[in-house]
C-alpha cells in the first residue's frame, strides 16, 4: 500500500512540475491591444501593451489613446498561465492600476482595476509581426538572341 501512495505522490509531483514548467516557458513578447470601457464613466479606450523578456523577467509599456496611461509596467508575474502587473496613470493623485489577464494563445483576457475606483474588463490580441522582407534578387537576363550578320 506505501509503494502504491508513493507512485501516485511522485505521478501526481511530476504532473505539476511539468504544469508549471509549460506556464513558465509563455512567451509574450509582442506588441498586444484592444479595447475597454473604463467605469463608472463608460468611457472606451484603446489600450496597448508591448512586452518582451528580459534577464528572466516580464518588462514593457503600457499606454493608451487618450494618454492616461502610459508608462512602465511593474511587479509583473505570470503563474499559472495568468499575468498581473500593475501601471500608473498620469491623472489626479497617480492611481495605481491592476491588471490581471489570463493567457490563450495569442490573446489574453481580464480585467483591471484603478485604486480610484475605475475599473474594466480588457482582451487583447498580439498583433502579428510582418513577414521579414525579403532581399530583392538581381534579374536575370534573358539570353542575348544572335544577331544576323549584315549580308
Amino acid at each position: 500500500m506505501k509503494k502504491l501512495l508513493m507512485t501516485v505522490v511522485v505521478l501526481v509531483l511530476l504532473l505539476v512540475s511539468v504544469s508549471v514548467a509549460s506556464y513558465s516557458k509563455i512567451d509574450l513578447t509582442g506588441n498586444w491591444s484592444g479595447k475597454t470601457k473604463a467605469m463608472p464613466y463608460q468611457l472606451d479606450l484603446y489600450l496597448t501593451l508591448n512586452l518582451e523578456h528580459k534577464d528572466g523577467k516580464i518588462v514593457g509599456e503600457f499606454s493608451d489613446n487618450m494618454k492616461i496611461i502610459n508608462g512602465d509596467i511593474f511587479e509583473t508575474e505570470l503563474k499559472d498561465g495568468v499575468l498581473s502587473f500593475k501601471v500608473i496613470a498620469n491623472v489626479d493623485d497617480s492611481p495605481t492600476v491592476q491588471f490581471r489577464l489570463k493567457i490563450t494563445g495569442n490573446q489574453m483576457e481580464g480585467e483591471w482595476k484603478s485604486t480610484d475606483g475605475v475599473s474594466g474588463k480588457w482582451t487583447a490580441k498580439r498583433k502579428t509581426q510582418a513577414p521579414e522582407k525579403k532581399a530583392p534578387q538581381s534579374q536575370k537576363k534573358s539570353p542575348s538572341i544572335p544577331h544576323p550578320l549584315p549580308e
